[in-house]
């Protein structure tokens, strides 16, 4: 069993900021029967979670976040290591404040918390099942260290590029400190990909696979309309992982690029999630779709941001210099060299299927036992690259043809509802819930179809009212003609006519 440690000291919305992860852990604990180690506030201040976050308690964000609509009762049912306040306090006071204390939490150990999340999982251990690791939101030293005295591994995870609403979910997740070194590994993936024949696909068809169907319309875009020299693309300004390690944000980020090109070059877009809308003196600023942003630009700016990648992916250089990034090695880190250097494809890929993971696997308990028998980054990718082919219903098969028909391949699959077995067991039999996956798909084709016809009809309504206004329109017209003065002049005339005739 995985075990969920939920905690933070972001002063923002009464360090209640992770309860989308709380009920995502509550899930876990029902349906593995774990305990859950949690801030006080998160057990006991239901009511208030309900009224900062109504959202979370709908069904289209359970399903996106994958957990089940929490009651009091869940809450009071699972067996809850609650971090104690007192300890919190006295943490803070020694810190100097919440935010101080926060930071701390990502570098500096925590002996006092420590020692009593280890007494209380080994009294657990002593009347249950013995727990085989622990799961966190975030990077934070006092989970290492009690992973590391209790001999446990600890999985952190975070929504990586692939997230809601552009693109089907997926999650960074990481073993203990892996995230802090992706570039090493990636050599040592490369090394070992001469001896493996994997299938490395283009940036497009890593698109068409992730891409979700009202999106699909953007492979058709050109990724290099380069309008802007340079976009700085912002992250959260509230307290983050990246603070513990760096003062450089935002404010630096633009005063280098404007430092290196013209005002008009520039251009921002500030994250949408950001809690404190921080707006900056900048002449050009982008909302909407993040990936219109990154073809306007020829070479992207970011701080440890998804990002990063999304712009790798598009083939677009990016410059990280607050030396602090999980992409350290990929990117370029000094705007006055303006070296410009684009990652290799196998870069690309290695990112998309190595270090990715679909999100809802997060949930799976068989993934989550696959994951702790340590396999090899080239046996994640081979894993995670079947396992989104098997959710369009296609096989590895696909790569043994014309490399050139792989894009059509998936364009196509995409179209077609899962029909047959529908099996998504890939490696001894792994559940990853292949009935929900082929229901989904065939609900999104209806609703595609559906709303394909809806615009049919409006169309053909449209097209009804005019030829209706068209109608009325001749019929006055001739109506006008008939009743005018010249007709009746030339009356007498037309008769005259018609008697000649």
């Amino acid at each position: 069993m995985i075990v969920p440690i939920i905690f933070t000291f972001d002063p923002l919305l009464g360090n209640l900021s992770q309860s989308w992860f709380f009920y995502k852990g509550l899930t876990i604990s029902k349906k593995s029967n774990c305990p859950i180690i949690a801030q006080e506030c998160y057990f006991n201040c239901f009511d208030k979670q309900k009224a900062l976050f109504p959202h979370f308690f709908t069904e289209d964000y359970a399903s996106t976040f994958g957990y089940n609509i929490p009651t009091e009762q869940d809450i009071a049912s699972v067996y809850s290591i609650v971090i104690p306040s007192d300890i919190e306090k006295r943490r803070i006071e020694e810190s100097g404040s919440q935010s101080d204390a926060y930071v701390d939490s990502f570098v500096n150990a925590w002996p006092e918390l420590e020692e009593y999340i280890c007494n209380e999982v080994q009294k657990y251990e002593k009347t249950h099942d013995k727990i085989r690791g622990f799961m966190c939101l975030t990077h934070l030293e006092f989970v290492q260290n009690i992973a590391d005295k209790l001999g446990k591994p600890v999985f952190y995870f975070e929504w990586s590029t692939f997230r809601y609403s552009v693109y089907r979910n997926a999650a960074y997740f990481d073993l203990n400190k892996s995230y802090r070194n992706y570039y090493d590994r990636y050599l040592t993936f490369l090394n070992e990909l001469k001896m493996n024949k994997l299938p490395i696909l283009t940036r497009k068809e890593i698109l068409a696979l992730f891409l979700r169907d009202e999106y699909l319309d953007y492979l058709n875009k050109s990724f290099s309309e380069d309008i802007y020299e340079v976009g700085i693309a912002g992250t959260y300004n509230n307290i983050v992982e990246s603070r513990a390690y760096t003062n450089y944000d935002i404010l630096e980020e633009v005063n280098r690029a404007k430092s290196k090109f013209v005002d008009g070059a520039v251009v921002a877009r500030y994250h949408p999630g950001d809690p404190l809308k921080a707006k900056l003196n900048c002449e050009n600023y982008q909302e909407g779709v993040l990936l219109d942003f990154i073809f306007k630009c020829r070479r992207i700016m970011s701080i440890n941001s998804n990002t990063e990648y999304e712009a790798m992916l598009c083939g677009k250089p990016v410059y990280d210099e607050s030396g602090y990034t999980r992409y350290a090695g990929f990117v370029n880190d000094n705007l006055n060299d303006l070296a410009d250097k684009v990652v290799d494809l196998e870069a690309v890929n290695f990112l998309a299927f190595a270090v990715f993971v679909p999100f809802e696997l997060i949930n799976c308990k068989e993934y989550l036992e696959y994951r702790l028998t340590f396999p090899s980054d080239i046996e994640l990718y081979m894993y995670h690259l079947k396992y989104y082919l098997k959710c369009f219903g296609m096989e590895e098969s696909v790569f043994e043809g014309d490399k050139a028909g792989i894009y059509d391949a998936i364009l196509e699959a995409r179209k077609i509802p899962i029909r047959g077995k529908n099996d998504m067991v890939i490696i001894d039999n792994v559940d990853c819930n292949s009935e929900v996956f082929r229901l989904i798909n065939e609900k999104k084709q209806l609703i595609i179809h559906n709303d394909e016809l809806k615009k049919e009809l409006e169309e053909c309504r449209r097209l009804i009212d005019e030829c209706k206004a068209d109608k009325l329109r001749i019929e006055d017209e001739i109506e006008r003609i008939n009743n005018s003065r010249s007709m009746k002049v030339v009356k007498v005339l037309r008769k005259l006519k018609n008697i000649i005739k």
